[in-house]
């Protein structure tokens, strides 16, 4: 699986998939480190790259596009960014739930949500492996009785890429003259 993707929903699904063994070889920017493999791109980059579903069904009919989007395809919003605290302001969801005297939690602070009381008696947490050492890490949100979801080390950004370009058949030289361009950066550490 190739993964062009930005914060939260594609790699959460991605980080899911690649723990539940597919092979997942995520594709960022080679210029420089980023918070959870984040780029800058938005809703219909794929299109903008001519990989888009429709594309790639008529050159190779064995490949699965997948395009996540906030806002669904078409409309006015559909090449927007979407995070849940933009849908909650613009659905009204939390003004309508205070005005009805609904119970709803205050945001947290950064240092806060690494201590959640709820998430800790649930045995959520998990430490995972990262270059810079074991992390705490959250299990997958769906819980499915009975199954342990796999946990495995996060790869440093651009970790992989050498041996990954080396596999599509590039050389030594092809690999050094992508660093040289710019196409693909150092590893980060």
């Amino acid at each position: 699986m190739a993964s062009l993707e930005q914060a939260v929903s594609a790699p959460m699904c991605t980080r899911v998939l690649a723990d539940s063994g597919a092979r997942v070889i995520k594709i960022g920017n080679p210029n420089g480190g980023d918070f959870v493999r984040y780029d800058d791109a938005v809703n219909g980059l794929a299109a903008h790259l001519c990989i888009a579903r429709a594309e790639l069904s008529q050159r190779r009919p064995r490949v699965i596009g997948l395009e996540i989007g906030g806002y669904g395809p078409g409309g006015p919003l559909s090449h927007q960014r979407a995070y849940d605290a933009l849908a909650q302001a613009e659905s009204g969801a939390q003004n309508t739930a205070d005005a009805a005297g609904i119970d709803n939690a205050r945001y947290n602070r950064p240092s806060e949500v690494l201590t959640p009381s709820q998430l800790a008696a649930r045995n959520r947490w998990r430490q995972i492996d990262i270059p810079a050492g074991p992390i705490p890490s959250l299990l997958p949100p769906s819980v499915i009785s009975g199954y342990q979801p796999p946990m495995g080390a996060v790869p440093g950004l651009r970790q992989h890429t050498d041996s990954v370009l080396a596999e599509l058949g590039m050389t030594s030289a092809d690999i050094a003259a992508l660093h040289v361009q710019g196409v693909a950066g150092p590893v980060c550490r």
